[in-house]
């Protein structure tokens, strides 16, 4: 499974990453186990994020499910082009 990251900071300062895939935001949560270094928040028609409880959890998380970390620019034309329906 494909998986696209961008890293952000929730309110109080902590860790995130957003995570999509062509094969949906279900697919994501069902696919990736946080664990307990990990709190998931997720919902209809938005990208579920993964909050870092212990320091460290994102980079394992990125390196165990490969997840391709991208900048705010290309998050975007990302989520236009996954939003797009099939031919």
């Amino acid at each position: 499974m494909k998986l696209y990251g961008l890293r952000g900071l929730t309110h109080h300062g902590g860790r995130l990453m957003s995570v999509i895939s062509p094969d949906g935001a279900q697919a994501v949560v069902a696919h990736i186990e946080a664990g307990d270094d990990l709190r998931v928040v997720s919902g209809p028609g938005r990208a579920p994020q993964y909050h870092e409880i212990r320091a460290g959890a994102l980079d394992r998380l990125v390196h165990r499910y490969a997840i391709e970390v991208v900048d705010g620019r290309a998050w975007q034309a990302l989520k236009s082009e996954l939003a797009k329906p099939a031919p």
